[in-house]
């Protein structure tokens, strides 16, 4: 039945997400959009910008760790600048993780910046999962001179991540931070024959954003007089949610 269809196809999504946390895994995925690893690519990418529920949230962490983002918060910005300043002969699999994600917002005639706003523009505890998917898949993408210009270019989308009042619990407070920290990352990157792909604009608030740590308070502290949830939450955690349903 359906709701059996969907439980497999969201094991299958969290098996790719596992491949992707290794150099091999990735590179049989992000391969030829002919090959068996294409193909995989493709479903991914489409089931993150367009599937339903739990299975899109599956998707968006699977997409995530293809394109170099780790489990936890913790790092993540480190690990998606090793991941994407790997030798030249990856510049296919850029390529093909480039294609797939516009393929993917196409299809659906939109953009990547769209689709990904329709993840994160619902706040509440009830959208959490949603949100931290997101956050999670711009911290990875975020290293990419192509999706940086994208997402800032979303005014909406782009204020969302910068605005640390907008997320109370740990996992979305530490998920956003990492998100602007890969932004910013790339808004400094030596600029290409001398343009920028980030507007000086956008960077200096991609800057003081990043500066206001994970709560807003400054130096990854917690900004004052901000909500909190209580020490017996089952938000107080930063890792990413592994099940339909359940944070872990």
């Amino acid at each position: 039945d359906r709701e059996e269809e969907a439980e497999v196809s969201e094991a299958a999504l969290l098996a790719t997400g596992t491949l992707g946390e290794c150099a091999a895994g990735t590179a049989a995925v992000l391969a030829s959009v002919d090959s068996p690893g294409g193909r995989l690519l493709a479903a991914v990418a489409d089931a993150a910008f367009g599937s339903p529920g739990a299975l899109r949230i599956a998707a968006a962490h699977a997409l995530a760790s293809l394109a170099g983002a780790p489990a936890t918060a913790t790092g993540a910005a480190a690990a998606g600048a090793a991941k994407t300043t790997r030798p030249a002969a990856v510049a296919a699999e850029e390529a093909a993780l480039r294609a797939a994600v516009f393929s993917a917002a196409a299809q659906r005639r939109s953009t990547p910046a769209e689709r990904l706003w329709t993840l994160i523009e619902r706040d509440g505890d009830s959208f959490l999962e949603v949100r931290v998917a997101a956050y999670r898949l711009i911290a990875a993408l975020g290293r990419r001179g192509w999706f940086a210009a994208e997402l800032t270019g979303h005014a909406a989308l782009f204020t969302k991540i910068i605005n640390s009042g907008n997320e109370i619990s740990p996992p979305g407070c530490k998920w956003r931070h990492e998100a602007v920290l890969a932004l910013l990352a790339t808004a400094e990157a030596p600029r290409v024959a001398g343009v920028a792909v980030v507007a000086d604009g956008a960077a200096a608030r991609l800057a003081a954003s990043a500066a206001g740590g994970p709560y807003g308070g400054g130096s990854g502290g917690a900004a004052g007089g901000a909500l909190r949830p209580s020490p017996t939450s089952p938000l107080r955690t930063g890792k990413v949610p592994v099940r339909r349903g359940e944070m872990s």
